[in-house]
C-alpha cells in the first residue's frame, strides 16, 4: 500500500516537472523569436559587407549634385 503512495507521488512529480520545463522552454523560445524580431527592427541585424562605396563615403556635394 504504501509504494502505490509513494508510486503515484512519483509520476505525479514526474507530470509537474515534464509540464514545467515544457512551458519553460516554450516561453524561453517565444521570448527568443521576440526578442530577435524586435532587434532585427531596430536595425541591429547582422553587419552589413564593407565596400569600397562605403569607405569612399557619399560622392558628390551637400546637396548630392556631382561635381
Amino acid at each position: 500500500m504504501a509504494l502505490s503512495f509513494v508510486s503515484s507521488g512519483l509520476r505525479l512529480t514526474y507530470a509537474f516537472a515534464s509540464a514545467f520545463a515544457f512551458a519553460f522552454a516554450f516561453a524561453f523560445a517565444f521570448a527568443f523569436a521576440v526578442d530577435l524580431e524586435l532587434w532585427l527592427r531596430l536595425g541591429f541585424g547582422p553587419a552589413r559587407p564593407v565596400t569600397r562605396d562605403a569607405i569612399a563615403g557619399p560622392k558628390g556635394d551637400a546637396h548630392g549634385c556631382a561635381s
